[in-house]
């Protein structure tokens, strides 16, 4: 503590001699321009005398400023509280200067009588002085409530950034939670209906539930995770869906190993790979096929799944009506990426449903957990 009073004094001292060295520099300047002698000594004994004062009397300013802010509420009676204390300081400082260049200077004028009779003397250029000091007095009050005002903005800025992030995450966690009991139920749904005609298949399908509940809930708060543990819960669904399928459904990967530990939104997948199930497999009774693949672009990650049923313009415009899933997915991605993202439904070449996902490449994790 001592130590850092120490520093505090000494940066204190320096400025103010610092601005002594500048004002007594800028003096010089003006006269040699003007022809008129030029004694340093002197004018760095009057300069350091006036501003070492003001370094002593910094922390009253200091204590002064906090003390009556410019604050609406208060606002009047802080202001002449500033005023009366200024005045004081201001008339304190500027005899203060001219008393120690008088009694201790080597440079000072020093005529043939007291001191007393010399401060008599002086008491003019104590009143004029004041009027110097006073403003020096509202400069440094000036200098004060500025950096108090920066600090209070930043504060501000900080606090509304980290209040705004809590709200994106709390919002991105009420979407991903949506996902979980969405997929849950339609697993259900897809049990129940199986139980009635293969209960084997349906016990299957019910182990394969477990593990992908299981994944589920060691990933609850996670909001990002790489490529290959979205592709790991997307393969426990997949399986889910062949059992219930059985030899009618092929699912190929094709996935670009350099992309395996690019960070992806949670649960990104899975709503566009059930949308295909939906609106493209279970509309075809021969082969069902979904093509899942990945790959990186200029700095972007590409995210395509396939599938081989109608399509959009052969399908009555169903698959252009997004549902809880999709709806879900795009609004993740609004929050976790703003317009940097694309996600793109059309045709493809050879039949079915192509959509296209574009994220921004990011191999390092931004996940957040809730505590």
């Amino acid at each position: 503590m001592l130590s850092k009073r120490w520093v505090k004094w000494g940066l204190i001292f320096f400025v103010w001699s610092l601005l002594a060295v500048f004002f007594v520099t800028q003096n010089f300047i003006y006269s040699i321009n003007t022809d008129k002698p030029f004694d340093w000594g002197q004018a760095l004994s009057y300069r350091l005398s006036s501003y070492w004062i003001w370094a002593l009397l910094t922390p009253l300013v200091l204590l002064i400023a906090d003390k009556y802010k410019l604050e609406k509420k208060y606002f009047p009676k802080n202001i002449l509280m500033l005023l009366f204390f200024g005045i004081l300081i201001s008339v304190f400082q500027s005899f203060m200067t001219i008393f120690l260049f008088f009694a201790f200077s080597p440079y000072s004028v020093k005529p043939p009588i007291g001191l007393l009779a010399q401060l008599g003397n002086a008491k003019f250029g104590v009143m004029g002085g004041s009027f110097d000091s006073f403003f020096m007095y509202c400069i440094i009050l000036s200098i004060i409530y500025s950096f108090d005002y920066y600090k209070k903005n930043r504060e501000q800025q900080y606090n509304l950034s980290q209040l705004e992030s809590k709200l994106a995450q709390a919002e991105l966690q009420s979407l991903k939670m949506q996902l979980q009991p969405h997929f849950l139920f339609n697993s259900l749904h897809a049990i129940s209906t199986l139980m009635h005609r293969d209960a084997d298949a349906a016990d299957k399908m019910i182990t394969r539930l477990s593990d992908l509940l299981r994944i589920s809930l060691d990933n609850i708060g996670v909001q990002e995770v790489t490529l290959k543990d979205e592709l790991e819960f997307l393969e426990q669904y997949i399986e889910i869906q062949k059992i219930r399928f059985q030899d009618t459904l092929t699912v190929n990967m094709n996935i670009a190993p350099e992309t395996l530990n690019v960070m992806v939104p949670n649960l990104i997948l899975q709503p566009i790979v059930e949308n295909a199930f939906k609106h493209g497999v279970e509309m075809k009774s021969s082969k069902r096929i979904i093509d899942i693949s990945s790959a990186l672009n200029n700095g972007t990650l590409e995210l395509k799944v396939q599938d081989n049923g109608p399509g959009i313009n052969n399908n009555s415009g169903s698959i252009v009506k997004e549902g809880v899933g999709l709806n879900n997915t795009r609004a993740r991605l609004d929050q976790i990426y703003g317009k940097d993202y694309e996600i793109i439904f059309k045709d493809a070449e050879k039949g079915g449903l192509l959509v296209c996902v574009n994220i921004p490449h990011n191999l390092k994790s931004t996940s957040v957990k809730d505590a």
